[in-house]
């Protein structure tokens, strides 16, 4: 509904040039999994010496005759505006989707004989999501002109229900009132100034050097990002034209070169310099483990990977795209007989802010990861 164009509401609010609210609800199936998959299929075996010149066949593919659509319910709400002659534009949206009976390969323990099997998924995701955009013309007159736009999108997910959770094959993966994408961890209890090795909480909360498996690891980590978004400035004057456009994103993120590197400490390959803050004697109270040969290090350092101390609350602000033109004037390239031409340079992924520890947060996990390329184009762009 477009409400500013009531006669009562251009009496009232004369600075306000356009007002619109909006909403839907909708409901969407999805049956994508291809054909016939609700059928058992087998397979021939590979064994170079078939039994008696026979071939063996094996189950690749467990049969579900009970596959349903799954089903999304969407419901969006929005409200958008311009003010002071349209040099201020804006709009906030609102989205709630959620989804059940999504069809997914289900985890299977392995002696049922397969890993997973095609099933409706026995739970309900929700998924929400605030967007905020704002653009402003902030320099409109004469030769010089610049405009700004802003967006910025804050999402949030959880489990909603999931029927008899504890006794599928997600109980350890999945958590009802929590996002889907989570991780668990071990709790880091920082560094044994003796022994110069990491130590670790168990699930009681005492100190340990070696956490049981699968059993202390009971911190979770969400990785859904808190929030992104955007800025974009396009400058210009006469016949010079410059814009640049921020990308800005908050959430954990995997680290491991917090923990030293790929690898443990006194292997052979590249280590990252946090290697140079590491226990060296008795007393030292470093950030990084002692460095040591495997057989010493290698357990130890493969539960930091797999603890809280792996991971970053990372907030990046990256550079992403920088535009340079200058247009030729038409009196000089007309003699020419081109009608017209401009210079530019253009460059990507210049700079990054960032308290991550690894390459590049956009690229996390391991620390030897290749970060986004920077390119630098130059060029001339001309038409006859």
């Amino acid at each position: 509904m477009i409400f500013s164009e009531e006669n009562w509401f251009r009496k009232a609010i004369r600075f306000i040039d356009f007002a619109k609210i909006r909403a839907n609800y909708g409901t969407t199936g999805n049956d994508q999994i291809g054909d016939y998959n609700y059928m058992d299929l087998y397979q021939p075996g590979y064994e170079d010496l078939p039994y008696q010149g026979v071939r063996s066949t094996g189950v690749s593919r467990i049969p579900n005759p009970y596959l349903q659509w799954e089903v999304t319910r969407k419901l969006s709400m929005g409200f958008d505006f311009s003010l002071l002659k349209n040099r201020i534009t804006g709009g906030i949206s609102y989205a709630l989707n959620r989804s059940g009976n999504q069809l997914v390969n289900y985890n299977l323990p392995s002696t049922t004989g397969a890993a997973n099997v095609l099933k409706n998924f026995p739970g309900l995701v929700q998924n929400t999501q605030w967007e905020f955009t704002l653009g402003s013309i902030n320099l409109g007159k004469g030769a010089w002109k610049w405009s700004s736009n802003l967006n910025l999108t804050i999402p949030k997910s959880k489990l909603v229900r999931f029927d008899n959770l504890e006794e599928s094959s997600y109980a350890r993966d999945l958590v009802i009132g929590m996002p889907i994408n989570i991780v668990r961890v071990y709790g880091f209890a920082g560094l044994n100034k003796e022994t110069g090795l990491y130590q670790f909480y168990d699930k009681n909360g005492a100190v340990v050097d070696f956490p049981n498996r699968n059993v202390d690891n009971v911190g979770i980590i969400k990785l859904d990002p808190a929030f992104s978004g955007g800025l974009q400035n396009t400058i210009s004057f006469k016949n010079f034209s410059f814009d640049f456009f921020l990308y800005f994103k908050k959430g954990m993120l995997n680290d491991l070169a917090i923990t030293g590197g790929r690898r443990p400490p006194g292997n052979f390959g590249n280590m990252l310099t946090t290697v140079l803050d590491r226990w060296r004697k008795p007393g030292d109270d470093a950030g990084m483990m002692k460095l040591a040969n495997e057989s010493q290090t290698a357990y130890t350092y493969l539960y930091a990977f797999l603890s809280d101390k792996a991971y970053t609350n990372t907030f990046f602000v990256r550079l992403k795209n920088v535009n340079l033109a200058y247009s030729i004037p038409a009196s000089i390239v007309s003699r020419a007989g081109i009608t017209s031409a401009r210079i530019f340079a253009q460059a990507q992924n210049l700079k990054v802010w960032s308290n991550y520890h690894g390459l590049d947060p956009e690229n996390p996990g391991l620390p030897d990861n290749l970060p986004l390329r920077t390119t630098i184009v130059f060029g001339l762009q001309v038409s006859f």
